[in-house]
């Protein structure tokens, strides 16, 4: 998981993969790309790494087909268990819509964290109890029908996702404005507002200096930018939907962490700038 992006850096930084990246190296020459120093560490052979990294963007996609099919092919029995209990195709999990309202409802009522008057932890625990006392309230009957236990909770957690669509039906404008607000906010927000803070000293920077990546490998016009798309994309799709639901950094932690890979760029090119 290391190596990987190690030694697509170069493909990204506009570098060309070495031609001949399977010969020999004495112990004291130095090793003249990026991929084959991530293969010699690993201790795997580096022969045909160049050919492979020089079209970066068809690997990354076809990797990613390959591990859907695996996923599908791993969870096919417990969507047909599931469809028998529920009659809905697909029912994957049964833990989205108590989610969706609690991070909505702590979205709405960030100005008491902001004033000291509450954590995190308690507008959640607070949003918690709402829908759960709501679900409660308004299924209970389903319950005493005699439903088994997988309907139950499936109808529990569909009912809690539609309380959360009628509340942006009924407040689009509020909705929206808070998503562009959060979007701002979900790279650095935490349980606390002290870790806020300092989560913002240390996040700022790195992602300023990701979108200067970004934006020069983009300038660059000589497709370099390709081989970072699943990156661009994968973090442009957690910040939006966290934004939406549930802004809190450790949420977008496994899309940030591949997108630091321009700023390791933008930090390269600065130094290629000085030096040359």
């Amino acid at each position: 998981f290391v190596l990987y992006p190690w030694a697509l850096f170069p493909v990204l930084h506009g570098g060309r993969p070495a031609q001949n990246s399977s010969r020999s190296h004495h112990p004291t020459e130095p090793v003249r790309s990026y991929e084959e120093r991530a293969f010699r560490f690993s201790g795997w052979k580096s022969e045909g790494v160049g050919r492979r990294l020089r079209d970066p963007c068809k690997k990354i996609f076809v990797d990613v087909a390959i591990a859907g099919l695996a996923a599908l092919v791993l969870v096919a029995p417990w969507l047909v268990r599931n469809y028998r209990h529920t009659g809905h195709f697909p029912v994957v999990q049964t833990w989205v819509g108590r989610p969706f309202y609690q991070g909505t409802q702590v979205s709405r009522r960030l100005d008491e964290f902001w004033r000291g008057t509450a954590t995190l932890t308690e507008l959640d625990s607070t949003a918690l109890r709402e829908i759960s006392h709501r679900t409660h309230r308004e299924l209970g009957p389903l319950r005493g029908e005699g439903i088994n236990p997988v309907r139950a909770e499936w109808e529990s957690d569909r009912h809690a996702r539609q309380q959360v669509i009628e509340l942006w039906r009924e407040t689009p404008g509020t909705t929206l404005r808070l998503w562009i607000r959060n979007l701002a906010l979900t790279p650095f927000l935490q349980m606390t507002r002290r870790s806020t803070f300092f989560l913002f000293l240390w996040n700022g920077p790195l992602l300023g200096l990701c979108f200067v990546g970004l934006w020069r490998s983009v300038r660059r016009r000589d497709g370099s930018v390709q081989a970072g798309v699943p990156a661009v994309v994968a973090f442009a799709y957690f910040l939006a939907v966290h934004a939406l639901v549930w802004p809190q950094a450790r949420y977008i932690l496994p899309a940030f962490i591949p997108f630091t890979l321009f700023a390791a760029h933008a930090l390269s090119d600065s130094t290629d700038r000085f030096q040359g």
